[in-house]
């Protein structure tokens, strides 16, 4: 089956639905929370940082990236309005992934 030239891919579909991070899952070993605050905005961009727990205005998930791999350090996954939404948040992701535990080989 061949699409017309007005139809769109299904697989372009599900990749524009897809959170960037999910296709990239396998670059992360581990997850962190951590409160967040807004300190500005550059380009109509939110810029924010992590702050105090009585301070934030959101709790950021973060994705641990593996040692020695292209990038380092952590990359924000998702943001939540309170730390128990952004804590279920990662107890999902660690059920789908276990290797985000730490405790686990990454897969490949």
């Amino acid at each position: 089956m061949s699409l017309d030239k007005n139809e769109t891919s299904p697989l372009a579909v599900a990749r524009s639905l897809t959170p960037w991070w999910m296709m990239r899952i396998r670059e992360f070993d581990g997850l962190e929370i951590r409160p967040c605050k807004t300190i500005g905005y550059v380009n109509n961009e939110e810029v924010s940082m992590p702050c105090e727990p009585e301070l934030a205005s959101r709790w950021t998930v973060y994705g641990h990236y593996r040692p020695n791999d292209a990038f380092e350090g952590i990359e924000a996954l998702e943001d939540y309005p309170t730390e128990a939404e952004a804590e279920k948040f990662r107890a999902r992701l660690l059920k789908c992934y276990p290797h985000l535990s730490g405790n686990l080989p990454v897969p490949q």
